[in-house]
Protein backbone atom coordinates (compact mmCIF):
# COMPACT_ATOMS: atom_id res chain seq x y z
CA UNK A 1 0.00 0.00 0.00
CA UNK A 2 1.54 2.84 -1.05
CA UNK A 3 1.80 5.77 1.78
CA UNK A 4 1.04 9.76 0.44
CA UNK A 5 3.64 12.34 0.93
CA UNK A 6 2.63 14.53 3.80
CA UNK A 7 2.80 17.87 1.59
CA UNK A 8 -0.21 20.14 0.84
CA UNK A 9 -2.84 19.62 -1.92
CA UNK A 10 -2.03 21.45 -4.88
CA UNK A 11 -4.51 23.41 -6.77
CA UNK A 12 -5.11 23.94 -9.84
CA UNK A 13 -4.50 27.68 -11.44
CA UNK A 14 -7.00 29.41 -12.84
CA UNK A 15 -6.21 30.45 -16.29
CA UNK A 16 -9.40 33.03 -16.04
CA UNK A 17 -9.08 34.40 -12.82
CA UNK A 18 -5.15 34.86 -14.08
CA UNK A 19 -5.93 36.73 -17.11
CA UNK A 20 -8.58 39.06 -14.92
CA UNK A 21 -5.80 39.89 -12.51
CA UNK A 22 -3.37 40.89 -15.12
CA UNK A 23 -6.14 43.24 -16.53
CA UNK A 24 -6.93 44.79 -13.46
CA UNK A 25 -3.69 45.20 -12.56
CA UNK A 26 -3.06 47.18 -16.21
CA UNK A 27 -5.98 49.12 -15.77
CA UNK A 28 -5.06 50.57 -12.20
CA UNK A 29 -1.60 51.15 -13.16
CA UNK A 30 -3.05 53.73 -16.08
CA UNK A 31 -5.23 54.91 -13.42
CA UNK A 32 -2.41 55.47 -10.99
CA UNK A 33 0.47 55.63 -12.44
CA UNK A 34 -0.05 56.51 -16.07
CA UNK A 35 -2.31 59.38 -15.48
CA UNK A 36 -0.71 61.45 -13.31
CA UNK A 37 2.71 61.08 -14.65
CA UNK A 38 0.58 62.05 -18.23
CA UNK A 39 -1.09 65.19 -16.77
CA UNK A 40 2.45 66.79 -16.53
CA UNK A 41 3.40 66.72 -19.65
CA UNK A 42 0.02 66.80 -21.18
CA UNK A 43 -3.42 68.56 -20.10
CA UNK A 44 -5.35 66.29 -22.55
CA UNK A 45 -3.45 62.89 -21.21
CA UNK A 46 -6.65 62.28 -18.89
CA UNK A 47 -9.42 62.28 -21.61
CA UNK A 48 -7.51 58.84 -23.01
CA UNK A 49 -6.36 57.48 -20.08
CA UNK A 50 -9.14 57.34 -17.62
CA UNK A 51 -11.96 55.81 -19.92
CA UNK A 52 -8.92 53.05 -20.89
CA UNK A 53 -8.10 52.57 -17.30
CA UNK A 54 -11.71 51.95 -16.32
CA UNK A 55 -12.56 49.42 -19.73
CA UNK A 56 -9.51 47.28 -18.74
CA UNK A 57 -11.17 47.05 -15.18
CA UNK A 58 -14.61 46.35 -16.84
CA UNK A 59 -12.94 43.75 -19.26
CA UNK A 60 -11.48 42.08 -15.97
CA UNK A 61 -14.65 41.64 -14.00
CA UNK A 62 -16.29 40.27 -17.36
CA UNK A 63 -13.56 37.85 -17.51
CA UNK A 64 -13.41 36.13 -14.11
CA UNK A 65 -16.52 38.15 -12.12
CA UNK A 66 -16.04 38.98 -8.23
CA UNK A 67 -18.77 38.07 -6.15
CA UNK A 68 -21.58 40.44 -5.48
CA UNK A 69 -20.95 43.27 -8.16
CA UNK A 70 -24.37 43.42 -9.14
CA UNK A 71 -25.31 43.82 -5.35
CA UNK A 72 -23.37 46.57 -4.95
CA UNK A 73 -24.25 48.16 -7.88
CA UNK A 74 -27.53 48.36 -7.33
CA UNK A 75 -26.27 49.18 -3.60
CA UNK A 76 -24.73 52.10 -5.02
CA UNK A 77 -27.37 53.36 -7.21
CA UNK A 78 -30.04 53.05 -4.64
CA UNK A 79 -28.56 54.51 -1.83
CA UNK A 80 -29.26 58.28 -0.97
CA UNK A 81 -26.28 60.10 -2.50
CA UNK A 82 -26.82 58.14 -5.68
CA UNK A 83 -30.77 58.59 -6.00
CA UNK A 84 -29.57 62.14 -5.51
CA UNK A 85 -26.65 62.62 -7.77
CA UNK A 86 -29.08 60.34 -10.69
CA UNK A 87 -32.05 63.45 -9.83
CA UNK A 88 -29.21 66.06 -10.32
CA UNK A 89 -28.58 64.20 -13.58
CA UNK A 90 -32.35 64.25 -14.95
CA UNK A 91 -32.84 67.85 -14.18
CA UNK A 92 -29.62 68.63 -16.00
CA UNK A 93 -31.17 66.32 -19.17
CA UNK A 94 -34.58 68.13 -18.55
CA UNK A 95 -32.61 71.95 -18.60
CA UNK A 96 -31.95 71.08 -21.88
CA UNK A 97 -35.78 71.64 -23.04
CA UNK A 98 -34.87 75.67 -22.36
CA UNK A 99 -31.17 76.17 -22.94
CA UNK A 100 -30.02 78.35 -26.07
CA UNK A 101 -27.12 75.78 -26.96
CA UNK A 102 -29.02 72.54 -27.17
CA UNK A 103 -25.89 70.61 -29.59
CA UNK A 104 -23.19 72.05 -27.01
CA UNK A 105 -24.79 71.10 -23.85
CA UNK A 106 -26.56 67.84 -25.23
CA UNK A 107 -22.65 67.03 -26.19
CA UNK A 108 -21.78 68.01 -22.22
CA UNK A 109 -24.76 65.78 -20.88
CA UNK A 110 -23.66 62.80 -22.75
CA UNK A 111 -20.00 63.00 -22.29
CA UNK A 112 -20.41 64.02 -18.20
CA UNK A 113 -23.12 61.29 -17.97
CA UNK A 114 -21.26 58.56 -20.03
CA UNK A 115 -18.68 59.04 -17.35
CA UNK A 116 -20.39 58.92 -14.52
CA UNK A 117 -21.81 55.95 -15.35
CA UNK A 118 -18.41 54.03 -16.26
CA UNK A 119 -16.66 55.44 -13.19
CA UNK A 120 -19.70 53.84 -11.13
CA UNK A 121 -19.58 50.14 -13.02
CA UNK A 122 -15.80 50.21 -12.64
CA UNK A 123 -16.13 51.35 -8.98
CA UNK A 124 -18.78 48.28 -8.07
CA UNK A 125 -17.00 45.89 -10.09
CA UNK A 126 -13.71 45.74 -8.50
CA UNK A 127 -12.70 42.79 -6.30
CA UNK A 128 -13.67 42.78 -3.24
CA UNK A 129 -9.90 42.96 -1.55
CA UNK A 130 -7.24 44.75 -3.30
CA UNK A 131 -4.27 43.26 -3.41
CA UNK A 132 -0.78 44.73 -1.38
CA UNK A 133 1.05 45.16 -4.73
CA UNK A 134 -1.79 46.98 -6.59
CA UNK A 135 -2.25 49.07 -3.20
CA UNK A 136 1.29 50.51 -3.64
CA UNK A 137 0.82 51.37 -7.01
CA UNK A 138 -1.40 54.79 -5.97
CA UNK A 139 1.76 56.08 -3.88
CA UNK A 140 4.33 55.19 -6.11
CA UNK A 141 2.66 56.76 -9.54
CA UNK A 142 1.92 59.95 -7.52
CA UNK A 143 5.75 60.25 -6.08
CA UNK A 144 6.84 59.70 -10.11
CA UNK A 145 4.50 62.23 -11.12
CA UNK A 146 5.61 64.48 -8.21
CA UNK A 147 9.49 64.40 -9.09
CA UNK A 148 8.57 65.02 -12.64
CA UNK A 149 6.35 68.66 -11.61
CA UNK A 150 9.15 69.50 -9.31
CA UNK A 151 11.67 69.22 -12.50
CA UNK A 152 9.30 71.00 -14.79
CA UNK A 153 8.73 73.68 -12.55
CA UNK A 154 12.52 73.92 -12.10
CA UNK A 155 13.05 74.01 -15.84
CA UNK A 156 10.16 76.46 -16.83
CA UNK A 157 11.45 79.39 -14.34
CA UNK A 158 15.13 79.31 -14.25
CA UNK A 159 16.27 77.79 -17.51
CA UNK A 160 13.14 78.44 -19.96
CA UNK A 161 11.02 81.26 -18.66
CA UNK A 162 9.83 82.03 -22.38
CA UNK A 163 8.01 78.76 -22.19
CA UNK A 164 6.24 79.24 -19.35
CA UNK A 165 3.31 81.12 -19.77
CA UNK A 166 2.91 78.83 -22.55
CA UNK A 167 2.94 76.04 -20.58
CA UNK A 168 0.72 77.41 -17.36
CA UNK A 169 -2.37 75.70 -18.71
CA UNK A 170 -0.43 72.34 -18.65
CA UNK A 171 1.36 73.07 -15.65
CA UNK A 172 -2.04 74.56 -13.41
CA UNK A 173 -4.14 70.95 -14.36
CA UNK A 174 -0.17 68.63 -13.22
CA UNK A 175 -1.24 70.72 -10.23
CA UNK A 176 -4.56 70.04 -9.34
CA UNK A 177 -3.67 66.30 -10.52
CA UNK A 178 -1.09 66.41 -7.52
CA UNK A 179 -3.98 67.77 -5.34
CA UNK A 180 -6.44 65.29 -5.91
CA UNK A 181 -4.32 61.75 -5.87
CA UNK A 182 -2.59 62.72 -2.72
CA UNK A 183 -5.39 61.81 -0.37
CA UNK A 184 -5.83 58.15 -2.06
CA UNK A 185 -2.32 57.64 -1.83
CA UNK A 186 -1.90 58.86 1.95
CA UNK A 187 -4.75 56.47 2.59
CA UNK A 188 -2.63 53.80 1.29
CA UNK A 189 0.18 54.36 2.87
CA UNK A 190 -1.54 54.82 5.91
CA UNK A 191 -3.29 51.18 5.81
CA UNK A 192 0.26 50.55 5.51
CA UNK A 193 1.36 51.75 8.47
CA UNK A 194 3.86 53.47 6.39
CA UNK A 195 3.45 57.22 8.25
CA UNK A 196 6.93 58.71 7.31
CA UNK A 197 6.89 57.71 3.39
CA UNK A 198 3.51 59.50 3.42
CA UNK A 199 4.83 62.70 4.83
CA UNK A 200 8.03 63.34 2.49
CA UNK A 201 5.06 62.47 -0.13
CA UNK A 202 2.97 65.51 1.38
CA UNK A 203 5.75 67.92 1.42
CA UNK A 204 7.07 67.04 -1.87
CA UNK A 205 3.76 67.58 -3.46
CA UNK A 206 3.70 70.86 -1.48
CA UNK A 207 7.07 71.92 -3.16
CA UNK A 208 5.67 70.84 -6.45
CA UNK A 209 2.58 73.06 -5.57
CA UNK A 210 4.90 76.28 -4.46
CA UNK A 211 7.44 75.78 -7.11
CA UNK A 212 4.55 75.87 -10.45
CA UNK A 213 2.78 78.20 -8.15
CA UNK A 214 -0.94 77.33 -8.52
CA UNK A 215 -3.21 79.38 -5.68
CA UNK A 216 -5.94 77.08 -6.18
CA UNK A 217 -3.94 73.99 -5.70
CA UNK A 218 -2.43 75.17 -2.71
CA UNK A 219 -5.23 76.66 -0.92
CA UNK A 220 -6.58 72.85 -1.64
CA UNK A 221 -4.03 71.13 -0.25
CA UNK A 222 -4.49 73.36 2.95
CA UNK A 223 -7.99 72.75 2.82
CA UNK A 224 -7.31 69.29 2.93
CA UNK A 225 -4.11 69.09 5.39
CA UNK A 226 -6.61 70.79 7.74
CA UNK A 227 -9.53 68.56 7.30
CA UNK A 228 -7.65 65.58 8.37
CA UNK A 229 -6.24 67.14 10.94
CA UNK A 230 -9.77 67.70 12.44
CA UNK A 231 -11.27 64.30 11.28
CA UNK A 232 -8.58 61.86 12.79
CA UNK A 233 -9.83 61.07 15.55
CA UNK A 234 -13.66 61.35 15.05
CA UNK A 235 -14.41 61.36 11.15
CA UNK A 236 -17.84 60.72 11.76
CA UNK A 237 -18.43 63.73 13.81
CA UNK A 238 -16.57 65.55 11.28
CA UNK A 239 -18.31 64.21 8.18
CA UNK A 240 -21.45 66.07 9.53
CA UNK A 241 -20.41 69.46 10.08
CA UNK A 242 -18.74 69.71 7.19
CA UNK A 243 -21.25 68.39 4.92
CA UNK A 244 -23.61 70.95 6.35
CA UNK A 245 -21.03 73.66 5.91
CA UNK A 246 -20.67 72.38 2.15
CA UNK A 247 -24.50 72.22 1.51
CA UNK A 248 -24.87 75.83 3.38
CA UNK A 249 -22.34 77.21 1.15
CA UNK A 250 -23.91 76.34 -2.30
CA UNK A 251 -27.18 77.13 -1.11
CA UNK A 252 -26.51 80.74 0.09
CA UNK A 253 -23.74 81.79 -2.22
CA UNK A 254 -26.58 83.84 -4.30
CA UNK A 255 -27.47 85.31 -1.09
CA UNK A 256 -23.93 86.64 -0.20
CA UNK A 257 -23.94 87.80 -4.04
CA UNK A 258 -26.67 89.64 -3.59
CA UNK A 259 -25.59 90.88 -0.51
CA UNK A 260 -22.32 92.46 -2.05
CA UNK A 261 -24.11 93.85 -5.53
CA UNK A 262 -26.54 96.29 -2.78
CA UNK A 263 -23.70 96.83 -0.68
CA UNK A 264 -21.37 97.71 -2.80
CA UNK A 265 -22.59 98.08 -6.37
CA UNK A 266 -20.16 99.82 -9.02
CA UNK A 267 -17.05 100.16 -6.52
CA UNK A 268 -17.16 96.75 -5.97
CA UNK A 269 -13.32 96.09 -6.62
CA UNK A 270 -12.10 92.51 -6.07
CA UNK A 271 -15.65 91.80 -5.14
CA UNK A 272 -16.63 92.26 -8.79
CA UNK A 273 -17.29 88.67 -9.65
CA UNK A 274 -19.78 88.58 -7.05
CA UNK A 275 -21.42 92.12 -7.63
CA UNK A 276 -22.49 90.92 -11.72
CA UNK A 277 -24.09 88.25 -10.44
CA UNK A 278 -25.84 89.86 -7.90
CA UNK A 279 -27.02 92.07 -10.56
CA UNK A 280 -27.97 89.36 -13.09
CA UNK A 281 -29.89 88.02 -9.86
CA UNK A 282 -32.05 91.01 -9.75
CA UNK A 283 -32.89 91.64 -13.22
CA UNK A 284 -33.71 88.06 -14.10
CA UNK A 285 -35.59 86.87 -10.74
CA UNK A 286 -37.47 84.47 -12.02
CA UNK A 287 -34.37 82.35 -13.64
CA UNK A 288 -33.92 81.40 -10.05
CA UNK A 289 -36.51 78.54 -10.04
CA UNK A 290 -34.97 77.13 -13.41
CA UNK A 291 -31.90 77.98 -14.54
CA UNK A 292 -31.09 79.11 -18.21
CA UNK A 293 -29.99 75.75 -19.16
CA UNK A 294 -26.87 73.35 -19.01
CA UNK A 295 -23.70 75.28 -20.60
CA UNK A 296 -25.15 78.61 -20.88
CA UNK A 297 -22.50 80.15 -18.14
CA UNK A 298 -19.08 79.30 -19.92
CA UNK A 299 -21.11 80.07 -23.18
CA UNK A 300 -22.57 82.77 -22.35
CA UNK A 301 -19.47 84.32 -21.57
CA UNK A 302 -17.72 83.39 -24.49
CA UNK A 303 -19.83 84.70 -26.43
CA UNK A 304 -20.41 88.10 -25.02
CA UNK A 305 -23.77 87.54 -23.47
CA UNK A 306 -22.62 87.76 -19.73
CA UNK A 307 -19.82 90.16 -18.72
CA UNK A 308 -16.26 88.99 -18.61
CA UNK A 309 -15.55 89.58 -14.99
CA UNK A 310 -18.78 87.03 -14.14
CA UNK A 311 -17.87 84.53 -11.88
CA UNK A 312 -17.02 81.47 -13.10
CA UNK A 313 -16.95 78.37 -10.87
CA UNK A 314 -19.32 75.58 -9.84
CA UNK A 315 -21.44 77.64 -7.28
CA UNK A 316 -22.18 80.03 -10.19
CA UNK A 317 -22.85 77.72 -12.50
CA UNK A 318 -24.97 75.63 -10.49
CA UNK A 319 -27.49 78.70 -10.05
CA UNK A 320 -27.49 80.44 -13.31
CA UNK A 321 -27.77 76.73 -15.36
CA UNK A 322 -30.06 74.71 -13.23
CA UNK A 323 -31.62 77.55 -10.61
CA UNK A 324 -32.96 76.71 -7.00
CA UNK A 325 -33.78 72.93 -7.77
CA UNK A 326 -30.47 72.24 -9.31
CA UNK A 327 -28.92 73.99 -6.29
CA UNK A 328 -30.28 71.90 -3.84
CA UNK A 329 -29.76 68.72 -5.76
CA UNK A 330 -25.99 69.45 -5.81
CA UNK A 331 -26.17 70.87 -2.01
CA UNK A 332 -28.31 67.44 -1.05
CA UNK A 333 -25.10 64.98 -3.05
CA UNK A 334 -22.44 67.34 -1.65
CA UNK A 335 -24.35 66.69 2.19
CA UNK A 336 -24.79 63.04 1.63
CA UNK A 337 -21.39 62.50 -0.05
CA UNK A 338 -19.55 63.93 2.94
CA UNK A 339 -22.05 61.85 5.66
CA UNK A 340 -20.88 58.71 3.52
CA UNK A 341 -17.53 59.43 3.93
CA UNK A 342 -17.24 59.72 7.30
CA UNK A 343 -18.85 56.30 8.03
CA UNK A 344 -16.02 54.30 6.00
CA UNK A 345 -13.42 52.97 7.28
CA UNK A 346 -12.17 54.89 10.06
CA UNK A 347 -8.19 54.68 8.54
CA UNK A 348 -9.39 55.77 5.20
CA UNK A 349 -12.35 58.60 6.38
CA UNK A 350 -10.18 61.34 7.03
CA UNK A 351 -8.46 61.16 3.88
CA UNK A 352 -11.22 61.02 1.63
CA UNK A 353 -12.92 63.76 3.57
CA UNK A 354 -9.74 65.82 2.95
CA UNK A 355 -10.33 64.92 -0.69
CA UNK A 356 -13.71 66.22 -1.07
CA UNK A 357 -12.63 69.23 0.75
CA UNK A 358 -9.78 69.65 -1.89
CA UNK A 359 -11.98 68.95 -4.69
CA UNK A 360 -14.41 71.29 -3.84
CA UNK A 361 -12.43 74.12 -3.05
CA UNK A 362 -11.24 73.61 -6.59
CA UNK A 363 -14.31 73.46 -7.78
CA UNK A 364 -15.77 77.09 -6.33
CA UNK A 365 -12.37 79.18 -7.31
CA UNK A 366 -10.89 76.99 -10.06
CA UNK A 367 -12.37 78.04 -14.11
CA UNK A 368 -11.97 74.37 -14.75
CA UNK A 369 -14.53 73.03 -12.53
CA UNK A 370 -16.97 72.63 -15.93
CA UNK A 371 -14.62 71.30 -18.42
CA UNK A 372 -14.98 67.24 -19.20
CA UNK A 373 -11.43 66.78 -18.32
CA UNK A 374 -11.94 67.59 -14.34
CA UNK A 375 -15.16 64.86 -14.28
CA UNK A 376 -13.10 62.59 -15.76
CA UNK A 377 -9.96 63.12 -13.20
CA UNK A 378 -12.50 62.86 -10.42
CA UNK A 379 -13.45 59.72 -11.58
CA UNK A 380 -10.29 58.43 -11.75
CA UNK A 381 -9.82 59.82 -7.90
CA UNK A 382 -13.43 57.69 -7.21
CA UNK A 383 -11.85 54.05 -8.51
CA UNK A 384 -8.70 54.93 -7.12
CA UNK A 385 -10.51 55.77 -3.50
CA UNK A 386 -12.21 52.45 -3.91
CA UNK A 387 -9.70 50.59 -4.07
CA UNK A 388 -7.93 51.59 -0.77
CA UNK A 389 -11.35 51.38 0.72
CA UNK A 390 -11.26 47.22 -0.14
CA UNK A 391 -7.61 47.22 1.13
CA UNK A 392 -8.83 47.72 4.40
CA UNK A 393 -9.37 43.85 5.18
CA UNK A 394 -6.23 43.26 6.71
CA UNK A 395 -6.34 41.71 10.69
CA UNK A 396 -3.93 39.55 12.93
CA UNK A 397 -2.08 37.04 10.14
CA UNK A 398 -2.46 33.65 11.63
CA UNK A 399 -0.14 31.03 12.07
CA UNK A 400 0.92 28.90 9.29
CA UNK A 401 -0.76 25.34 8.84
CA UNK A 402 0.11 22.68 6.77
CA UNK A 403 -2.97 21.15 5.03
CA UNK A 404 -2.64 17.41 4.23
CA UNK A 405 -4.44 15.47 2.59
CA UNK A 406 -4.81 12.53 4.39
CA UNK A 407 -2.94 11.42 7.84
CA UNK A 408 -0.28 9.20 6.95
CA UNK A 409 -0.23 5.87 8.92
CA UNK A 410 2.75 5.08 10.64
CA UNK A 411 5.96 3.03 8.71
CA UNK A 412 5.62 -0.33 9.00
CA UNK A 413 8.26 -1.76 11.67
Amino acid sequence: MSIPAPYPVNRQDDPAADAAGLLLRIGLAILAVGLPIASVLSRRAVFSLMPVGSVLILAAAVVSPAPGSMTRLRHVLRSPVGLASLFLLGWAALSLLWTPFLNLAAERLFKVGGTAILVTMAGAFLPERTRVANLYLFPAGLSIATLMAIFVALRLQFFAPGAYEAESVTADRAAITLVAFLWPALAALAARQRFIWGGGLAVATAVALVLSWTPVALAALAAGALTVVISMSQPRQASRILGLVIAAIVFFAPLIALAISLDMGAEAGMFEPSAIWGKIIRTELLRLLTGHGLDTAIRGISMGYLPPQTPRGILFECWYELGIIGAIATAAVAALAFWLAGATHPGVAPFLLAGLVSTFTIAIWSENSAQIWWVSLLGAVSIIFVCVLRGQYRTNRPAATMAYEKTPPDPPS
